[in-house]
């Protein structure tokens, strides 16, 4: 392996099998003998403690308020991946630095605000980028069926204006996709296709490192 790790990147809108590849991901890794580890801004569990501390401040997810928090936990996120790069292991990114700015160009207050937003992005991840950044596109219903069937979130059809939203969310992920260079993989396909063309490219990367 080179001289330092690698960083890869999974995103995505909500329902489109990141966690899922992450974890295959990682599991196979680990099999042919890398050492790689999943860094998320927040597990399931520390989403529900999140989420109560920001109803116990009254805290809403379009006040800047939330966003210095969320940065704050992708500073976490950076400091943990720093680590393990530092080691030389490959660390396997649930989300990164796009998330943000997938958001933060379109809604609340930073979106007229590019200077703070690229303020905020450098502070947190410090300009550490991925060196392969996967992109798992799904359409935006189908995503909301997927969710449906989580414990944590209870089933419902949405609304015209979710599903308006999460449409604006995804066309902005193409659009960062196109601008970057990601790799954007069909999520609809089977989860052991999505995962073959994962690592065949993560493979690919690695042999160029040796």
């Amino acid at each position: 392996m080179s001289t330092k790790g690698v960083l890869v990147a999974i995103e995505g809108i909500d329902g489109s099998g990141k966690s899922t590849q992450c974890k295959l991901l990682k599991e196979r890794l680990e099999k042919a003998g890398f050492p790689a580890t999943i860094v998320k801004a927040k597990n399931d569990k520390q989403g529900r403690v999140f989420k109560n501390f920001l109803s116990v401040f009254g805290i809403t997810a379009d006040s800047v308020s939330f966003t210095l928090l969320y940065q704050a936990l992708h500073r976490r996120q950076f400091e943990i991946a720093r680590n393990e790069l530092g080691k030389k292991h490959i660390v396997v990114a649930d989300r990164w630095n796009p998330s943000f700015f997938v958001f933060h160009n379109l809604y609340g207050l930073l979106a007229d605000k590019p200077q703070i937003r690229e303020s905020l992005d450098k502070l947190a991840f410090e300009n550490l980028r991925p060196d392969i950044c996967f992109l798992l596109n799904v359409p935006v219903k189908v995503s909301f069926t997927r969710r449906s069937g989580r414990k944590n979130e209870p089933e419902r059809e949405p609304s015209p204006d979710r599903l308006e939203f999460y449409e604006k969310i995804a066309a902005e992920y193409l659009r960062l996709a196109s601008r970057e260079g990601w790799v954007v993989i069909d999520a609809n396909l089977p989860i052991s296709e999505i995962h073959r063309q994962i690592m065949g490219t993560v493979e690919n990367i690695l042999l160029k490192r040796n």
